[in-house]
């Protein structure tokens, strides 16, 4: 059996390939490994957020039932944390986020390179916020992260310009 290049690029983190397999051989997503695992099982394991929310974009085989997109989305923010500033919770990321990727707006100062982040991340998070109607944000009361939903998030969000000025 000849190995899938897709399985390769998970297992190696290579969302650029991942990313570039499933648009260019979909038919990857069906074929399993040595051992009888689905690609998208192996991101899923894995823990990647970028590469389950490509393959789950993708409609890949074995994802059909999954519908924790809140917990993919929280998970997803917080690898984009950790691989800016090595911090499982940037403070206040979910604003810097939003405002990149959902009001089209550069961030002043953008002192962490946030404003680098490339169009195919910034379509997973629009995705994921769209599947579960909602937003990840840090809650001081609560000392983690909770879910709210678009309503509520607009409302935080609107009231957070109004601090900036």
């Amino acid at each position: 059996m000849k190995s899938n290049p897709l399985i390769n690029a998970i297992l190696e983190g290579n969302i650029k390939d991942v990313r570039d397999l499933v648009r260019n051989n979909p038919e990857l997503l069906s074929i399993r490994s040595k051992v009888g695992s689905l690609p998208y099982k192996i991101a899923v394991n894995k823990g990647l957020a970028n590469q389950t929310t490509v393959l789950l974009k993708a409609n890949a085989c074995g994802s059909e039932n999954f519908n924790d997109y809140q917990g993919l989305l929280t998970q997803y923010i917080s690898d984009i944390s950790h691989d800016f500033v090595c911090a499982s919770w940037l403070s206040g990321i979910e604003f810097k986020l939003w405002e990149i990727i959902f009001e089209n707006q550069l961030i002043k100062d953008d002192y962490l390179g946030l404003n680098e982040l490339d169009e195919e991340t910034k379509g997973d998070l629009r995705f994921l916020s769209q599947k579960c109607n909602g937003w990840i944000m840090w809650s001081e009361e609560k000392g983690c992260t909770i879910f709210v939903s678009l309503e509520k998030w607009k409302s935080i969000w609107r009231k957070s310009l109004y601090k900036k000025m």
